[in-house]
C-alpha cells in the first residue's frame, strides 16, 4: 500500500511539473507540428498557454 501512494505522489508531482512547465525555445517545426513526445504530453496538459508560449517563441525569432 505504502508503494502504491509512492506512485501516485511521483505521478502528480510529474503531472503539475508538465502542466507548469513551459520549453525555453520554440517545439514546433516549419510544417507546425510539435517536436518530442514530452512536448506533445505538455500541449495536452497546458492547451491554449502551450500555444501563446510557442507563439511568443516565433515572434522573437522574426
Amino acid at each position: 500500500m505504502k508503494n502504491i501512494a509512492i506512485t501516485i505522489g511521483i505521478l502528480c508531482a510529474f503531472v503539475l511539473y508538465i502542466a507548469s512547465s513551459s520549453p525555453d525555445d520554440l517545439v514546433i517545426d516549419q510544417e507546425g507540428n510539435i517536436v518530442g513526445a514530452f512536448n506533445h504530453v505538455r500541449e495536452a496538459a497546458q492547451g491554449k498557454s502551450f500555444w501563446e508560449d510557442q507563439l511568443k517563441f516565433a515572434e522573437s525569432e522574426l
